[in-house]
């Protein structure tokens, strides 16, 4: 069982002998979000599933944990195996934001995904501006103001594993646990 808890910086766990399911949490990474159940989903990202309930055969101890008070949404399931597939080396996802003029410049040049992003940009000398219009400050067609820091609005594709990396990790930490057709997770998102 893994409740995703958008809040949690530091991972649980209880080793499956003592009187408790397994239970991790991982750092908030929407992009992981998105690939489990299209949650926090910037609509680039096609999901393994949307949201299916939690399964039938659920523990008691489980269906207590996940109520929490009624504070998680989203309960789900997926098989390792559908995990996996969603995460092979051959798939990308797509992720679009605003950056600043020398994040865009690695990317536009030498197709460098960016670091860090945002989805607003806001200030007195900040402009942002699309794609096109970056290039064309660059290339003259349009005059560059000096006094402004221009953001781009923009979109790029990176390997799902790095955009996805806490999902990816927690898929390598429960490899062991056996065939990934038997391997259950069990999970839910917190407000």
């Amino acid at each position: 069982m893994i409740p995703i808890d958008d809040d949690n910086r530091y991972a649980k766990y209880r080793e499956p002998g003592e009187p408790s399911t397994p239970w991790w949490t991982f750092h908030r990474n929407y992009d992981s979000f998105a690939l489990m159940a299209n949650v926090r989903n910037n609509g680039d990202t096609v999901p393994i599933d949307e949201p299916r309930g939690l399964p039938a055969d659920v523990t008691a101890e489980a269906a207590r944990e996940l109520a929490f008070g009624g504070d998680y949404h989203s309960h789900s399931w997926l098989t390792l195996a559908e995990i996996k597939k969603a995460l092979s080396p051959k798939n990308k996802i797509r992720e679009a934001g605003i950056m600043d003029e020398i994040a865009f410049k690695q990317l536009h040049e030498k197709k460098i995904a960016p670091d860090s992003y945002c989805q607003g940009s806001y200030g007195p000398t900040i402009k942002v501006v699309s794609e096109q219009e970056m290039v064309d400050i660059w290339e003259g067609r349009t005059k560059r103001h000096l006094q402004m820091d221009y953001q781009v609005q923009t979109s790029w594709e990176r390997p799902v594993r790095e955009g996805a990396q806490e999902l990816y990790r927690f898929m390598k930490r429960i490899e062991k646990l056996g065939p990934g057709n038997k391997v259950r997770v069990v999970f839910a998102f917190d407000n």
